[in-house]
């Protein structure tokens, strides 16, 4: 009778701490609601109709967070001392291996670790960066929990947070649960077999891709007058992938012959910072948009079955 009643109770008490365990979670379900890719959008446009800029300072912490994990869940995380102020408008100013700045992101980063570290054990805050900075005050990591969001937007150390892969439009194109990464520009150059021709692209000669919206803007009748030649284009933007061989090694390819392409920095050197000139210098973006800008404005009109830029033939300095 004893080992049925032990029985019993064992069995009891497996249901109790199952039962509470579903109702953690569905408190934790409650606690970190996802907003949809609609609610964030709507959200978006009504900020943009009403006051004509959004700002992701204006989002609340559920929809930042949602809009992380709709995206790559890469936050930039904008960082200061707290005792500084109007940092935007002296941005060229700033020396972040001061002192002062270096303590304001090593704490930033702890806040981020302490509460990131809870659902990966082997984070450290050695590895958290996704892309480390050399001269601006912001970290780019990975935000995964909604309590980091709260914990960093409650810090008088923070500048801002915001989503880096979250794109309204093309969230809207692909649907919940798509991903739009934060590296942008280096999708290899392996032609996409997915897209379908007249209706994605047409080809041209010798094997490029002339995108759908090339026709609406009148691109292919433009080239009847110019196709860059002889014009030098200069983007200013984060700068442009060095392993992008068709924005190098293959800039000239097909159609596209004699041209250059130029990768240079405008962030301030040794003469503000002391640091050795060459140290840091890099035009390098790490695939970002100044790589998809690039291809949309020079990308050549080769033989890789890769899509062309408008102006295909022009020399490029990013």
């Amino acid at each position: 009778m004893k080992k049925v009643f032990a029985l019993l109770m064992l069995t009891s008490f497996i249901i109790s701490c199952k039962k509470d365990l579903q109702e953690q979670q569905v408190d934790e379900v409650k606690a970190d609601p996802i907003k949809s890719i609609a609610e964030i959008n709507n959200f978006i446009k009504s900020k943009l109709e009403t006051t004509r800029k959004f700002e992701w300072s204006t989002a609340s912490d559920e929809i930042i967070w949602s809009a992380l994990q709709h995206s790559d869940k890469i936050a930039a995380v904008g960082y200061k001392p707290s005792d500084e102020i109007n940092v935007d408008s002296r941005l060229h100013t700033i020396n972040i291996n001061d002192a002062a700045w270096v303590a304001a992101k090593e704490n930033i980063l702890q806040i981020i670790l302490d509460e990131e570290v809870k659902a990966n054990k082997d984070l450290q805050k050695s590895n958290m960066q996704v892309w480390p900075e050399a001269f601006l005050p912001v970290v780019d990591v990975e935000i995964r929990s909604i309590a980091t969001i709260k914990k960093l937007r409650a810090s008088n150390l923070l500048r801002y947070v915001e989503p880096m892969g979250y794109e309204p439009s093309a969230m809207e194109q692909q649907g919940l649960g798509s991903r739009v990464l934060s590296s942008s520009g280096c999708g290899g150059n392996v032609a996409d077999n997915t897209l379908v021709n007249n209706v994605h692209y047409t080809v041209a000669t010798p094997n490029t891709k002339v995108s759908w919206n090339y026709t609406s803007h009148g691109i292919q009748n433009a080239w009847t007058k110019s196709t860059g030649s002889g014009i030098k284009i200069f983007i200013i933007d984060s700068g442009c992938e060095f392993d992008q061989e068709n924005l190098g090694s293959a800039f000239n390819q097909g159609a596209s012959s004699g041209r250059t392409v130029e990768k240079i920095v405008t962030l301030p050197r040794s003469s503000i910072f002391g640091i050795p000139y060459g140290a840091y210098e890099t035009a390098d973006d790490g695939c970002g948009h100044g790589t998809s800008m690039a291809g949309a404005c020079a990308a050549p009109r080769g033989t890789d079955g890769n899509a062309c830029g408008v102006a295909y033939n022009c020399n490029l300095v990013t």
